[in-house]
């Protein structure tokens, strides 16, 4: 059974397979209005997704550790396209490296429980959600 960490500003705990009633209890204890409102679920890998509560939703991001990458991981943040195109690259913010969210990057609690869920039956693969596609933002990370 793989080993996994389940994280958030509040409290950390390690675990097999996460299962339903941790990931909700998590992302529901995650208020924007205090520092660092996040859950994370790491795996003993290295691969890791994460999600950052805001007033107006959940951004949800996945990490794929892969060697034959040249930074060593592909950096993965999904959104909800609907009609739209990808809202394409982020920009830094005046001069400064930071990630700029989209308003389609906003996800509804169910699909963020949902791919969390996902994530721990095969964490070396982007969770497979409903309505919702993923966009490679390794880019926005700055080089090591």
């Amino acid at each position: 059974m793989a080993g996994y960490r389940l994280e958030s500003a509040q409290h950390a705990e390690h675990c097999g397979e996460p299962d339903e009633e941790r990931v909700v209890k998590a992302i529901e204890g995650i208020d924007p209005a205090r520092p660092d409102p996040f859950v994370v679920l790491d795996h003993e890998d290295g691969h890791y997704i994460q999600t950052l509560g805001s007033s107006s939703g959940l951004v949800l991001e996945c990490r794929i550790m892969n060697d034959a990458d040249p930074r060593g991981f592909r950096h993965w943040r999904a959104w909800a396209p609907g009609d739209g195109e990808d809202p394409g690259k982020a920009d830094p913010r005046s001069g400064e490296w930071g990630p700029w969210i989209h308003e389609r990057d906003h996800l509804e609690e169910a699909q963020v429980v949902f791919a969390f869920l996902r994530f721990g039956e095969d964490a070396k693969s982007l969770p497979d959600v409903r309505g919702v596609a993923w966009r490679d933002v390794t880019e926005e990370f700055p080089e090591a």
